[in-house]
């Protein structure tokens, strides 16, 4: 995945984190997954996703937190960010009917896996599905595009934004990596 995202989560343990990223170092402790984290990363450049799972339980731990409950946090957190900050002035000018069928597209940009469709399904109604997510990122990446769709929507100017995730759906295993899809009904009004 592209580094930006480990950035991201260095930053928000920097902002908000009791102990900042100290508390967090401390949780991972020395070996291989600190001196992965502690790499200098590049925005652009492409790392290692499948240190994401240990990477999210430290940080909920560092956070004491459930995993559940801090994937929502940090989530709701760069959200924010996201959309307060460089797309703050598109998202003004857009509606709900743009952005979200392409909001899947631009998330998976992040990714050397995961292909996205999104069918309409009538006025402010869509299903999107993300095939290709190996499953122990099912959770993370449940959560980013549940909140990320939500903000959206409303960020566009849509009201009361409804997300229905689906049960994951199992795929055949991919280089040994167990692989879902995740699929969501998204309305709003």
């Amino acid at each position: 995945m592209k580094g930006g995202l480990f950035l991201n989560t260095k930053a928000f343990f920097e902002k908000t984190a009791p102990g900042g990223l100290a508390s967090l170092r401390a949780v991972i402790g020395e070996g291989p997954l600190l001196d992965f984290f502690d790499q200098h990363f590049l925005a652009g450049g492409w790392y290692e996703v499948m240190n994401v799972p240990q990477l999210i339980a430290a940080e909920a731990a560092a956070m004491r937190m459930t995993e559940r409950r801090y994937l929502r946090h940090r989530t709701e957190w760069q959200a924010e960010a996201d959309m307060g900050g460089a797309y703050r002035i598109l998202l003004r000018v857009a509606s709900p009917e743009v952005v979200v069928p392409r909001l899947p597209k631009v998330m998976t940009q992040m990714f050397n896996f995961a292909s996205p469709t999104v069918t309409s399904l009538g006025p402010r109604e869509f299903k999107m599905r993300v095939e290709g997510v190996p499953a122990d990122l099912g959770a993370w990446l449940h959560t980013a595009l549940e909140i990320y769709v939500e903000y959206a929507i409303v960020a566009t100017g849509g009201k009361n934004p409804f997300v229905a995730m689906e049960r994951p759906i199992v795929l055949p295993s991919h280089e040994g990596f167990p692989i879902l899809a995740l699929e969501m009904r998204v309305t709003w009004e």
